[in-house]
C-alpha cells in the first residue's frame, strides 16, 4: 500500500474520543478547519454550535464562561440559542483579554484593557485593529487625563485602564462590515464624547457631532446615518467617505427623554424602540425592564423639527426585535417556534452594568418584553452570572 494511502486511512481512522480530546486543546476556528476533513471529523470536531440560519438570521448570546477582569486570560466562551435554549462553550482566542461592544453580520467590535478597539469575526480568526480613540479630534480637551510619551492613554482624571475603559466605552456600532463592497463603515458612541465615525481605509476617527449630546443608538437607513438622543433624532447624508452636516430630523417626546432608545428598520420603515427600566433595592440585581414601546418614524418632508414625528405601534404582529449593544435588528418569526413574535428581545446595556460590572451572581437585565400582553419575562442562562463583559447580541450572518 502506498505510503500517503496508508497515512490518509491511519488519520481517518482516529477514534472519536481522540479526536474529541484533541478538539478540546483547539479554537473555534480550528475545529472548523479539522472538521471539514472528512465525515467522521466533522462528527467529532465539529463546535456544537447553534444552527445558522441563513433565510431567517436570528442572533446568539454571547456569554463570557469566565469574568473578564478577574481571569483575563480566558479563551472560553458561550453561545446561547435563544430558540432551543442551549449554549454551547468554546475556545475563541481573539478575544482573550477582550471586551465586547458590538456585533453585526459575523463581526464583532472589541476594546482591551489598553483601550484598543479591533474588529474580530470570532468564527473565523479575522482581526482588524481600529485606528485609536486617541485620534478623535478634541481628545485631549474634552477628556484630559493622562498619556504615556508617545501619546497612549495611561489613565484617565485619576484612574487606572480598567476603570476608564469600562466607563469610557458604551457602545459602538458596526454599521457596515469589512465583508461589505464599501468596506467597514463604524460608529462610536462614547461618553462625554458624542458621536465618532470611522471608515475603511482611514487612520483616524472623525467626530460627526462636537455639541454635549448623549446618543443611544445609531442606524444607516434610506442611504443617511440616522442616530437618536434622548429628545431628538439627527441624520447625516454620506457618499463615499464624506459626511454632510448634521441635520435635526424631529424632536422626541417629552416623557420619553429618560427612555433608552434605539433605531430599526422593518419593512423599509424606520422605527424608535423606547426601554424604560426601574432601579431595584437588591442584592443580585439593580435593575429591571418594566415597559417597551415602539413608534414609527413618519418620513413627511414637510414636518418641521419642533413636531414628533413619530407615531405608537400597536403591535409587530409575526416580527421580534432584538436590542441592546449590538446592531437592532427585527426578523421574522414565521416558522421559528422558539422565538414570539410582537415581543422585544434585550439585553443589559444600562449605563449603570458598565461602570458597575457586580459579583459573578449578579443577575443581569436580559429579557423578552410582550407588547401586546405587556408583560416581561427575564430569561437566566446559566452562562449569564458570569456578568463581565455584559452578555450582548451576537448576529452569526
Amino acid at each position: 500500500m502506498d505510503s500517503a494511502v496508508r497515512a490518509q486511512s491511519s488519520w481517518a481512522g482516529l477514534q472519536p474520543d481522540l479526536l474529541a480530546s484533541i478538539g478540546n486543546l483547539l479554537d473555534a476556528v480550528s475545529c472548523l478547519r479539522c472538521s471539514a476533513v472528512c465525515t467522521s471529523w466533522a462528527a467529532a470536531l465539529r463546535p456544537d454550535l447553534p444552527p445558522v440560519r441563513l433565510d431567517q438570521p436570528l442572533p446568539w448570546l454571547l456569554l463570557s464562561a469566565q469574568n473578564l477582569e478577574s481571569n483575563p486570560t480566558n479563551t472560553t466562551f458561550a453561545f446561547y440559542d435563544v430558540v432551543t435554549r442551549k449554549s454551547c462553550r468554546i475556545p475563541i482566542r481573539a478575544l482573550q483579554g477582550q471586551r465586547w461592544l458590538g456585533s453585526n453580520d459575523g463581526w464583532l467590535v472589541t476594546v482591551d484593557l489598553l483601550c484598543n478597539l479591533c474588529l474580530i469575526k470570532p468564527l473565523f480568526g479575522e482581526t482588524l485593529t481600529l485606528p485609536s480613540v486617541t485620534t478623535i479630534p478634541l481628545w485631549r480637551g474634552l477628556l484630559p487625563g493622562n498619556y504615556d510619551s508617545d501619546g497612549n492613554i495611561d489613565g484617565f482624571c485619576g484612574m487606572d485602564l480598567k476603570k476608564f475603559s469600562r466607563s469610557f466605552f458604551k457602545k459602538v456600532i458596526i454599521c457596515r462590515t469589512p465583508d461589505s463592497e464599501s468596506g467597514f463603515l463604524v460608529v462610536g458612541m462614547f461618553a462625554r464624547f458624542h458621536l465618532a465615525v470611522v471608515k475603511f481605509g482611514e487612520k483616524k476617527w472623525t467626530l460627526l457631532d462636537d455639541l454635549k449630546r448623549v446618543y443611544h443608538d445609531v442606524i444607516v437607513f434610506d442611504g443617511k446615518l440616522y442616530a437618536i438622543t434622548g429628545n431628538s433624532l439627527h441624520c447625516w447624508d454620506f457618499e463615499g467617505s464624506s459626511f454632510g452636516p448634521r441635520k435635526k430630523v424631529c424632536n422626541i417626546d417629552r416623557r420619553l427623554y429618560i427612555w433608552s432608545k434605539y433605531l430599526v428598520e422593518l419593512r423599509g420603515e424606520l422605527l424608535m424602540v423606547c426601554r424604560n427600566g426601574e432601579f431595584l433595592q437588591s442584592t443580585v440585581q439593580n435593575y429591571k425592564t418594566v415597559d417597551v414601546k415602539v413608534y414609527k418614524f413618519n418620513q413627511n418632508p414637510d414636518s418641521a423639527p419642533q413636531r414628533v414625528s413619530f407615531t405608537l405601534v400597536d403591535k409587530l404582529d409575526d416580527v421580534a426585535i432584538f436590542v441592546g449593544t449590538s446592531y437592532s435588528k427585527a426578523v421574522p418569526t414565521v416558522g421559528i417556534d422558539g422565538i414570539k413574535g410582537n415581543c422585544v428581545y434585550f439585553t443589559d446595556d444600562s449605563w449603570w452594568s458598565f461602570i458597575n460590572p457586580n459579583g459573578p451572581n449578579f443577575i443581569r437585565d436580559l429579557g423578552v418584553f410582550d407588547l401586546g400582553e405587556e408583560t416581561y419575562e427575564p430569561f437566566y442562562p446559566k452562562e449569564s452570572l458570569v456578568n463581565w463583559p455584559p452578555p450582548t447580541w451576537f448576529w452569526p450572518c
